[in-house]
This record gives C-alpha cells, structure tokens and sequence, in this order.
C-alpha cells in the first residue's frame, strides 16, 4: 500500500473543524431560508448541525478502523480502481459547484458589506491564489490556517458570545408552533449547502493521529455547532418580520454593532466583515484543494512540476467558467439546489457515502491484512 503523506496535524483539524462548520451556518444559510421557517430557524439550522455530527462520528470510525487509508484507496481497494475514479469523478464535479457557490457567496458578502455593486472580477485572483496554496500542497494550506485560525477563530467566538448575552431568545416562542415541518422544509430545500464536514472525509488519511483524537474532534464541533444554533435564534429575534429583507452581509455587521453599541465607530463593521471573510477563504482554498485532487485521480494526472501546472491551469479555468455561468444563472441555479432533483445527487454524498465508508474501510483493512499475512508466508528467509 502506498503510503500518503501526512498533512493535518490534531492543532490543524480542530481550526478545520471548527471553521467548516459554522462559516454556512452563520454567513449564507439563515437569509436563504429565514423565509421559509421564520421563528423555527434555529431549529432548522439544528438540523445542518445534526447531520455534521452524523457525519463526523462516520469519519471517527473510519479513523478507528483505519487511519493510513485515503478514501480513494478505500474505495480501490474493495470496490476496484474503475469504481475509484467513477467516485472520484463523482465528488470532483460535486467539488467543482460547491466552491463556484462559494466563491459567489464570497461576492455576495464582500458587495454588500465593503463595495455597492458586484465585481465579478474578484473572484479571478481568488481562484488563482486559491489554486497556487492548492499546487504547494496541503500541509501549505494547514499551516495558513494555523497562522490566522487563532485570532479569527477568537474574534468570532468573542462575537457570538456577545450576540448571546445581548440577545432576548424570547422572541423565537413558541417554539414549533407548526410542528416540525416547517424547519424540515427549510433544511430539506437548501440540502445543497449542508454537510460542512464532507471536505473532512476527503483528508482522511492524511491526519496525524494522536492520542485524544475523539476529545479533540468533539470540542470545535461542539462549539462551532452550538454558535450556530444560538445565531439563529438571534437572527430571528433581532430582525423578527424584516428579517426577509435583510442581506447576508448586513446580517452580522448589522446584529454584532447594535449589540454592542457601537454604532457611533463608522466603519467598525469592516472588522467583523474582513474577520468572516477570511473564514469563507478558508472553506473555499479546502474544497478546492478536495476538487483538485480528485480531479487529478479521475484523469491520472502525475505529480510532476509539468503536469501540476497544467492541472492547476485546468482547474482554474474550469472554476472561473463555472463561477461565470452560476453568476449569471443565479434563478436556474436556485431552482437547480432546491428542485427535488438534488436528492439524486445529495442523498448519496452525505448519507449513503459517509455510512458506506466505514464499511468498506473495514473489508479494504482486512484485505490488506491477508495480503501482507500472505507475503509473509511466500517470502523466503535471507540468507545469513
């Protein structure tokens, strides 16, 4: 079995837990689906958690089972290479949308907060620095989110602790009033934006496990969930029945300002704005790292300087073609994410995927086992 190098360390995936998870939950999620839910939006948002938490304790076993093994080899190893590169090419395109959405979600939280109108340029020279941390590899990509993880991570914490004591929950009662379904709709439309973890499943393998793996995988999912359920109860609670009107960007600036009364500061909001910023780069240089590798799989690519480049060319082209055509689709997208199509395509990513995996993580474990127990026994002795 080839081994693959190790790239995470235990300090790296909790910033990488922590950041995955609450960046949709706080930043894009809520203003989709405030609409459609209205005062049960934290339970809604409860159910994004639920399934994060489903899919974190798939991936623990897998680690269990099994730390050295990549989900590609998983998937070679017992399904076989053709099933492999299906699946690969499978995530690569899943990849290839997400961080398109991503990067126009990034637009649309930078015009609403720093500039009036949409500058579709911008997200050129993200995708190329995006793709350049990609091509120097992931332990580069580990070690900037090491770099500025803490203070963006405090400064976040810092302001939902803020919005938490400042906040009267009192406004989301009562509390399911129309029974579960209204909140279900809400996470069943928006199913596209959920499983904030399935970037994690992609860098299995590649983490240095250590002792206290499962403490340390608990805390920033805990954390970063229970923030998320707190905003929204306080998205709805501070906006109430204009909350339809309110952009994404605003919604933070807005909430964390007044909160703290600091509304005589001019331009303070730009500190809670550039602070959530980053953390949208940070999901957007991971996922696009996960769409590169797995681009790289289904085709073959090598790593080789030559052919690196000519990935890395590849891949930004085909994100900014991608970017261009959501941008200017933005109604058919909508109605793409939330048709009941999606289930055809979503349901086997963040339910049958991450239950299988542990599965054939166990069965590609034993295989390797009866390999090297059969090496051992054909392989003659040396000779003294």
């Amino acid at each position: 079995m080839k081994k693959v190098t190790k790239d995470v360390s235990m300090h790296q995936l909790m910033y990488l837990l922590f950041f995955s998870s609450i960046v949709h939950k706080v930043v894009i999620i809520p203003s989709r689906i405030v609409k459609i839910t209205c005062r049960d939006l934290w339970v809604a948002i409860a159910f994004f958690v639920a399934l994060d938490i489903f899919h974190l304790i798939m991936y623990y076993i897998i680690i269990k089972i099994n730390p050295e093994l990549t989900l590609y080899q998983i998937i070679e190893k017992t399904l076989g290479k053709v099933a492999a590169k299906i699946v690969s090419g499978f995530l690569a395109l899943y990849l290839l949308i997400r961080v398109s959405a991503m990067l126009i979600d990034y637009n649309l939280f930078a015009a609403d907060v720093l500039y009036p109108i949409s500058w579709k340029p911008v997200a050129l020279p993200i995708i190329i620095v995006s793709v350049f941390c990609v091509y120097r590899g992931l332990r580069s990509i580990m070690r900037i989110l090491e770099l500025i993880g803490t203070g963006v991570a405090i400064g976040i914490i810092g302001t939902m602790i803020i919005v938490a004591i400042s906040s009267d929950f009192t406004n989301i009662l009562p509390i399911l009033e129309s029974g579960l379904k209204i909140p279900l709709n809400g996470f069943a439309d928006y199913l596209f934006f959920s499983g904030d973890y399935f970037c994690i499943l992609c860098i299995l393998g590649r983490i240095k496990v250590e002792k206290g793996i499962g403490i340390n995988m608990t805390i920033p999912a805990v954390v970063s969930s229970l923030l998320s359920i707190m905003f929204a109860m306080a998205y709805y609670g501070f906006y109430e029945d204009i909350a339809v009107f309110q952009k994404q960007g605003h919604a933070l600036s807005d909430i964390a300002l007044f909160l703290l009364g600091t509304q005589s500061l001019a331009r303070f909001d730009i500190i809670f704005s550039v602070m959530w910023m980053i953390a949208i780069l940070i999901r957007i240089l991971i996922n696009t790292w996960v769409f590169y590798n797995y681009f790289r799989s289904v085709f073959g690519f090598k790593d080789t300087v030559a052919q690196k480049y000519i990935l890395s060319i590849i891949v930004i082209l085909a994100l900014f073609a991608v970017y261009n055509f959501i941008n200017n689709n933005t109604l058919l997208f909508e109605k793409m994410i939330t048709s009941d199509y999606k289930y055809y395509i979503l349901v086997p990513l963040h339910l049958v995927l991450p239950i299988m995996a542990p599965i054939l993580a166990y069965i590609a474990t034993k295989k390797e086992k009866r390999r090297q127990k059969h090496n051992q026994l054909f392989t003659k002795p040396a000779k003294e």
